[in-house]
This record gives structure tokens, sequence and C-alpha cells, in this order.
């Protein structure tokens, strides 16, 4: 069963780019445009990871963090801030909202597949060891 990862980010041509390159990887692909919509599709669809952008309308990616990490039933997904900020305090503020990762862009499409295998890889694992 293919992984299933949700593409938060208010800019088109980024959600398209990136669901192109997952979907070309054997990746199911959720999308959404703003902080509502990242909420609304993580409780209808359950999400194996989130890629998040932080500035967006209703809700940017810190606050959506925050959310994800509030509840029990979302707190174990990873999450990797992709995102045009690159100051340290934006950066800084993701580490403490539990991000799993954070990516600048542009990005490299390798780099990024590589970290989102490396996520699944360690959530995979570490649901693996909560079941032993």
């Amino acid at each position: 069963m293919a992984k299933k990862i949700l593409v938060v980010d208010d800019e088109p041509e980024i959600v398209f780019t990136v669901s192109v390159l997952l979907k070309a990887k054997g990746y199911e692909v959720i999308t959404a445009e703003n902080g509502a919509q990242a909420k609304q599709q993580t409780i209808e669809t359950k999400p194996d990871l989130i890629i998040l952008d932080i500035s967006m309308p209703e809700g940017d990616g810190h606050s959506v963090c925050q959310w994800l990490r509030s509840s029990e039933q979302t707190s174990k997904i990873p999450v990797l801030m992709l995102t045009a900020r690159d100051s340290i305090k934006d950066m800084k503020q993701a580490i403490e909202e539990r991000a799993s990762a954070y990516m600048t862009k542009p990005y490299q499409p390798k780099d990024l597949l590589k970290k989102i295998k490396e996520l699944l890889e360690v959530k995979e694992l570490i649901e693996k060891g909560s079941q032993a």
C-alpha cells in the first residue's frame, strides 16, 4: 500500500511540482492550500507524512504544526517544513514545535525525496518498536 503524503502550500506551482515528484515515486498525494485545509485533510485522510509550508493563509505552518503535536492521533505524523523562510528564528521555532525536518526552497528534488524516505523509515521503525 502506497504511503500517503499531505502536501500543504498556498503556491499552486509548489504543490504541483512536489505532487508530480512524489507520485512518480509511488506515493499517494493529498493536497491542501492553507492551514485550515491541512487540519481537515489530516483528520480525514490520516497521512503518513506532511510536507508543510510556513507562510500560508488561514493558519500558518507553525500553528498547524502546534495543532498536530497537541493531539495523540496526529502527534506522531512526521512533519517536513518546506519553506522559503530561512531565518534562524523560523528554524528554531520549527524545532520547538517538534517538526521532524526543515528544508528551504528552492530545494533539490533528490534531497527532498531522500529526506521523505528517511522520515518514513524512522516512523516505521518507531511503529514496529511500539508494537513489540
